[in-house]
């Protein structure tokens, strides 16, 4: 079982780590982890994340952090 690291922001693949990474995100809330974490049938977690350009982004515009996409 894997865990992917996708961009929330662009969809861009940000990495992957060869196991489940559940015990890093115990201080999400319930709701951030509905949000945040996915599954598919095979049992492997799928993590929306933020990629270093999107981030490096989000720090140039600050006033993007109000959409909930700022890429079109």
């Amino acid at each position: 079982m894997n865990t992917h690291y996708y961009c929330r922001h662009c969809g861009s693949h940000v990495g992957t780590v060869g196991y489940r990474t559940e015990s890093l995100l115990d201080d999400l809330s319930p709701t951030e982890k509905l949000d945040t974490l996915h599954y598919d049938e095979y049992g492997n977690m799928y993590v929306k994340a933020i990629c270093q350009y999107c981030q490096e982004t989000l720090d140039s515009y600050p006033h993007y952090h109000e959409y909930e996409l700022f890429i079109q």
